[in-house]
């Protein structure tokens, strides 16, 4: 999954935070492993990833006709295997019953993500962790930057060698208005895929950094070549 890293201040430590919330995929892995049917022998939990998205799936559909929309409201909770979500439960893996889906929804929502997506899909139940489409590993590609916007972004790249804030980046380049620094230098080096944010999932955040991509590293590199 996409991993964004952050420095703060005092910890030596850079700091890992994957795209989705670990706890809201813990969630969604107990979930699967009690409420699964174990009388089909030759399904299984699983777990897949693919560009746009993650899904966890488990043998059996919802129980005693609990619908995919009943999960995202306050819901009683009638495991098919209530022993084990008791085991569950005291050993601490699951807080309460019924409560799994709301905290993933919770957890995705803090996370800025979209809400996740429950379905009873032929014999089995599935929930899907949707990648929003700027957040998704795709292939690089040569960027396209128009003429007009390439001097601009040729200079805010050449002074990311290291991750910078907006305002790190606006004050190496000597600029006062915010607004057109964002408009000619920001925005079309960000769309051309040469940085990216430090900190995808919380766009707003204080810590917030770019840092240049592979594409942008290319970039820059050919830059150099050219006028050598």
């Amino acid at each position: 999954m996409p991993i964004a890293g952050r420095i703060e201040p005092g910890v030596f430590e850079r700091v890992d935070e994957p795209l989705f919330p670990p706890d809201a995929l813990r969630e969604g892995l107990a979930n699967a492993l009690c409420h699964r049917d174990y009388g089909d022998f030759g399904g299984s939990v699983s777990v897949a990833l693919f560009d746009d998205r993650l899904e966890i799936a488990s043998p059996g559909e919802l129980p005693f006709g609990l619908t995919p929309e009943q999960l995202k409201k306050p819901h009683s909770s009638r495991p098919w295997n209530p022993l084990m979500a008791n085991v569950f439960y005291r050993r601490g893996i699951i807080e309460t019953w019924g409560r799994g889906t709301l905290k993933i929804m919770e957890l995705l929502d803090k996370a800025g993500l979209p809400a996740p997506e429950f379905l009873n899909q032929t014999g089995s139940f599935v929930v899907t962790f949707r990648i929003p489409e700027e957040k998704q590993l795709t292939p690089q590609v040569t960027p396209q930057v128009t003429p007009h916007d390439a001097p601009q972004v040729e200079q805010l790249l050449e002074i990311c060698i290291q991750p910078l804030s907006r305002q790190e980046m606006q004050d190496g380049l000597g600029l006062k208005d915010r607004e057109h620094f964002r408009k000619y230098y920001l925005r079309p080096a960000l769309d051309a895929g040469l940085i990216e944010q430090t900190i995808p999932q919380a766009p707003k955040s204080k810590f917030q950094k770019y840092r240049l991509t592979q594409a942008g590293r290319t970039y820059l590199q050919n830059m150099k070549k050219r006028r050598e």
